[in-house]
């Protein structure tokens, strides 16, 4: 600033003013070493004055949370390096800050009580962080790792591969910056199951679909939780529907869930047995049109259902049941119906032909001791002639779908005729339901 003032006059100057300094006098060299103007001067020439200055200082205060760690001085514009996190917890005989005890490790300063970043390093220099004058409070920033380890929940085959991810923590708030995790894909697969989501810290904990994205307001998060979260696959029993076949006749369908409590359809209130007149009843239920090999009864309760070979069921996939019957088939024989003995027989009727039917077994008739009988076999009526079906000794035989199931074993022997002049043979027959053939003379 220049001044003119005439020679012999008084010099009266004002007070200057320097953001961040404390002005301390005017003098006659920039180096305080001249004459210093106190009051007015009389000048008698021309004369500069230099104003001096003192820079005000600032105060730094550390804290982890609420605790107070201790404080820096600082002068305006005067370049600083922070105190070290170690010295400071040196300083106040600790091993640790109050989140030590937690995993937590120091990152930085903050000086927003409620920030999410870090503006400070440990140790960090700085430069004018607050006005002369004043005081600025620095909060410690902890840093943590989260672990995410991915649990197939049963899977029986495939892997996600576990991620981790750094968090950080505002000690004087106790909040995370906001952070966005991307759930994996999953690559589980469960036999007889599809994927539904994942869930939480548990099986039951909250649930996220596959790819999606978690905060810590999803994982609910403090700083004192653990950080190694486990993440667990979800599974759904896979939809199937099964098709209930009395023959060639689809007679119901039904829906189910693998896993899922429920019961077959009850032959009773779906269907009318085939060929009853014949002694067949249902049995059960078949997995293949062309066998009577009976893999589910009537009725039966079922929650994990097995289908031919064990296979999988696949999502909506589609399971035919065929109905096969049973019968009992009687071995009727000897004199007068003396012996009986039976035999389960079996027929899926998706077909007529034999191929579906079963053989029984065929004891050998018993023997009719007097009168000269040999066994022959056995017939479905009460006709005393030749057998239907040889069996003299145990025997396989498969007596026809549209058969009566009571066989009957039929027996022949050799009748000699002779009169005055001739002999002849014949041959007779007899039936166990108690019929002789005749034989003429």
């Amino acid at each position: 600033t220049v001044y003119n003032c005439s020679v012999g006059s008084d010099l009266v100057l004002g007070v200057p003013s320097r953001h961040g300094y404390e002005f301390t006098e005017f003098n006659t060299q920039g180096d305080g070493l001249g004459q210093t103007l106190n009051g007015t001067m009389v000048l008698n020439g021309d004369v500069t004055f230099y104003a001096l200055w003192e820079p005000l200082n600032y105060v730094i205060k550390y804290y982890d949370g609420d605790l107070y760690l201790g404080q820096t001085e600082a002068w305006y514009n005067e370049n600083l390096s922070l105190p070290r996190w170690e010295t400071l917890l040196s300083n106040n005989s600790l091993s640790g800050g109050k989140f030590t005890q937690y995993g937590w490790n120091f990152a930085g300063w903050t000086a927003d009580a409620n920030g999410s970043e870090i503006e400070h390093s440990n140790g960090g220099a700085v430069l004018n962080l607050a006005e002369a004058g004043t005081t600025i409070n620095l909060y410690a920033m902890h840093t943590q790792t989260l672990n995410l380890t991915y649990n197939g929940n049963g899977a029986t085959s495939g892997n996600v591969a576990n991620a981790s991810y750094d968090i950080l923590l505002n000690s004087k708030s106790e909040k995370f910056a906001e952070f966005v995790i991307k759930l994996a894909s999953n690559s589980y697969a469960k036999t007889n199951y599809s994927f539904k989501n994942w869930a939480i810290g548990s099986t039951s904990g909250a649930q996220k679909s596959s790819g999606a994205n978690i905060t810590n307001v999803d994982l609910k998060l403090t700083y004192s939780s653990t950080f190694n979260i486990t993440i667990y696959a979800i599974w759904q029993g896979n939809a199937y529907t099964i098709n209930y076949y009395n023959g060639t006749t689809k007679i119901s369908t039904g829906n189910y869930v693998y896993g899922n409590s429920a019961t077959l359809k009850n032959f009773s209130t779906i269907g009318t047995v085939n060929n009853l007149a014949y002694g067949w009843e249902f049995y059960g239920w078949a997995t293949a049109n062309n066998t009577f090999t009976r893999v589910f009864e009537d009725g039966q309760y079922i929650t994990n259902i097995s289908v031919e070979n064990g296979a999988e069921i696949t999502q909506n996939m589609v399971i035919n049941l065929y109905s096969i019957y049973s019968r009992e088939v009687s071995f009727v024989s000897g004199l007068n119906k003396s012996s009986t003995t039976t035999a389960t027989q079996f027929w899926n009727p998706y077909s007529t032909e034999n191929s579906n039917l079963s053989s029984v077994l065929a004891e050998a008739p018993q023997t009719i001791e007097a009168g000269g009988w040999v066994a022959l076999g056995y017939r479905a009526d009460l006709t005393a002639s030749t057998a239907t079906f040889a069996a003299k000794t145990a025997t396989e035989i498969k007596p026809a779908v549209n058969a009566f199931n009571t066989l009957y074993a039929v027996y022949s022997r050799t009748i000699t005729i002779a009169d005055l002049n001739t002999t002849t043979t014949a041959t007779q027959h007899y039936n166990s339901a108690g019929t002789v053939s005749t034989v003429g003379q």
